[in-house]
């Protein structure tokens, strides 16, 4: 009841008496000592006397984690308390204990909203571009990822022009194209997307080379079948 965020809860349980009001001696002297040790580490906080506990072994503190820049509702990242008498309530000696659950992934939301991990985002090395049925498109983006290349490509037989707008969206150094006429004569058009440079036409055995070289800043391939403008 105390942990109903609804207003008619609120509401019903605004006059209710706090459990910070009926202390006993020894738990209002464990409090204050974890409030000074807080205080001593510049940890900042917040005292909620309607704050509880899902499970009914904690005893004295409990506490939660928020982070103020997700959504109010949802900002809760993590919580947990002391439980000092569970060990011996499950058959064991006494047993001071404590603990806490973290929700990783409110925890990684939190991370990404207050740039705690800021990385700087990484293109790919290629993007393959099909238009000729998608299995060659398929096995050339594998043999690039098993090379240790950045390789991705469409999955849905859009139109050339449209992957070559995804092929530009997504970083890539360059675009792996393969048409018809590409399929019938075993090559495949380099096209580069990050520098000033005409495509060229190489042999299929030769991408991983090709791409991995534009990677390293070499620029295009030289053409090995004809180079068109």
């Amino acid at each position: 009841m105390l942990d109903c965020k609804r207003p008619a809860c609120r509401q019903a349980t605004d006059k209710a008496p706090a459990i910070s009001d009926h202390l006993c001696d020894p738990c209002r002297e464990h409090f204050t000592r974890v409030c000074a040790g807080l205080d001593a580490l510049g940890v900042p906080y917040e005292f909620d006397h309607r704050l509880v506990r899902g499970f009914d072994y904690y005893t004295r503190t409990t506490f939660e984690f928020s982070s103020q820049a997700l959504e109010a509702a949802q900002n809760g990242i993590g919580g947990g308390g002391r439980y000092d008498g569970l060990v011996e309530m499950l058959g064991g000696p006494p047993t001071p204990g404590i603990g806490f659950g973290i929700g990783i992934e409110r925890l990684l939301l939190a991370c990404d909203a207050e740039g705690v991990y800021p990385v700087d985002p990484v293109g790919l090395d290629a993007f393959v571009v099909d238009v000729a049925g998608g299995e060659w498109a398929r096995d050339i983006t594998a043999a690039l990822r098993r090379a240790g290349l950045r390789a991705d490509r469409a999955f849905d037989g859009r139109s050339m022009k449209s992957q070559l707008k995804s092929a530009d969206r997504s970083g890539a150094t360059v675009a792996v194209i393969i048409g018809p006429d590409e399929v019938a004569s075993g090559q495949v058009i380099i096209r580069p997307l990050r520098w000033s440079g005409s495509q060229v036409t190489i042999a299929l055995g030769e991408v991983v080379d090709a791409v991995a070289a534009a990677g390293r800043g070499e620029g295009a391939p030289p053409s090995t079948v004809s180079e068109v403008p």
